[in-house]
């Protein structure tokens, strides 16, 4: 028989004893560990690649822009992947550094109300 989901079988220390029996004990510890100098460097490599293929796509001939199309697609594509992590308070273990960061950084650019975002995810599993 099997059982329907609801909002409270989704709380963490459920999900959390139940990974610790089913996994390696610190694999759990491993998916909630926060990796502030990851995030800055990806962060910075994501600002850079798309100021580059922004300005290479304005500034030269028009076929460079065929090629530049789908990097800046593969770039905003991520981009809104840590919308999406920042949303889930997972990038900084301060929330009101992981608010500016994700909004400053990742949000306005691609034109995305982080606020929204963040309201939508924190009911969600």
């Amino acid at each position: 028989m099997t059982r329907r989901s609801t909002r409270e079988d989704c709380n963490y220390t459920e999900v959390n004893s139940v990974a610790r029996r089913i996994d390696a004990p610190d694999a759990v510890v491993r998916l909630v560990e926060f990796r502030r100098h990851y995030v800055v460097f990806r962060t910075l490599a994501l600002a850079s690649a798309n100021v580059a293929i922004w300005a290479a796509a304005l500034t030269l001939q028009l076929w460079v822009f065929v090629i530049a199309f789908p990097l800046m697609v593969v770039v905003q594509q991520e981009m809104l992947f840590w919308v999406r992590e920042g949303a889930h308070r997972t990038l900084f273990r301060n929330r009101t550094l992981n608010d500016f960061w994700v909004g400053f950084w990742f949000a306005s650019p691609l034109g995305v109300n982080f606020e929204i975002a963040a309201r939508r995810s924190n009911g969600s599993c």
